[in-house]
């Protein structure tokens, strides 16, 4: 099949059709195939089908990343034919994402500057029927100056995130700041973020900017300057086995989450998740998702 101007192949599981993405050309012709911005008949066809991730994939091959060798910048990725130093989020407040993208437990990294005013992230917005697995944000500088709810994620969770991290920087962004997602009203399992906000104006949180969802399973161990250690602001939200590193949050005092329990040290952080086969002992250092 063709979306935004990229041919892709498919497959069929569970009676469902499961587009293959092997490259970054092709991740972003799913933007462009959800958002309709740029289809000849603006039409956003593609916002309900379902993506398979086939192989770690590089936004930006002159990133730092490539250059360093950092986690996300692997020597099997696909490198793309175009370096996306501007990128589009896929989903809009007006074409949110409702289909189901499967990580495959893989890496994107390379997110430079962000395209679009409010929910920007690899996604911009994930719809309430809209599901993200078993996928990696690898190290990139986000640039989101001025933008509204803004994650390395996604922008705006208003569905089902799990077995999803974040090492990424974001390096200047306006409101409501996290390093996952900026703003979650739906649910999020098994999650991490392990990335900085160097700079965001308010509500930043490592995790997430504003919460009104739930979050199960999850820690943090990364930093928000001038900001919390979790979540910026905590809109009634739900929190299970959610913690962070105490010994790592050396900034200002803040709010760290409603239910979230600060630790003192990585062995007895996993061994609260050690029951949950989605996780794995990292060799005495923060525990990581299976498969990764």
């Amino acid at each position: 099949g063709t979306i935004g101007g990229q041919a892709f192949k498919y497959i069929t599981k569970d009676s469902k059709k499961w587009y293959l993405i092997d490259n970054a050309d092709q991740l972003m012709a799913v933007a462009t195939g959800v958002n309709g911005t740029t289809t000849p008949d603006g039409s956003n066809y593609a916002r309900t089908y379902n993506f398979i991730l086939m192989k770690d994939v590089n936004l930006n091959s002159s990133s730092p990343a490539a250059a360093s060798g950092k986690k996300g910048a692997t020597s099997n990725g696909s490198w793309s034919s175009s370096s996306y130093t501007s990128w589009t989020p896929i989903g809009t407040n007006s074409y949110a994402y409702t289909g189901t993208f499967e990580g495959n437990n893989h890496i994107i990294s390379g997110l430079g500057k962000l395209r679009g005013t409010d929910g920007v992230g690899l996604f911009g917005v994930i719809g309430a029927n809209g599901e993200v697995s078993h996928l990696g944000i690898g190290f990139g500088q986000i640039l989101a100056s001025g933008k509204r709810r803004v994650g390395a994620l996604a922008g705006i969770n208003n569905g089902a995130i799990s077995s999803c991290w974040s090492m990424a920087e974001i390096q200047v962004a306006g409101s409501v700041v996290g390093g996952l997602v900026g703003e979650n009203t739906g649910s999020m399992t098994n999650v991490y973020c392990v990335g900085l906000i160097l700079q965001a104006s308010d509500t930043i949180g490592v995790l997430v900017g504003r919460n009104s969802g739930t979050i199960t399973n999850a820690y943090t161990a990364g930093y928000a300057r001038n900001g919390n250690a979790f979540v910026g602001v905590d809109a009634n939200g739900t929190y299970v086995q959610c913690y962070t590193d105490r010994q790592l949050y050396y900034q200002e005092p803040g709010f760290v989450g409603a239910g979230m329990q600060p630790l003192d040290n990585t062995t007895l952080l996993f061994s609260l998740f050690q029951s949950n086969s989605a996780w794995v002992n990292n060799a005495g250092l923060y525990p990581m998702l299976a498969g990764f």
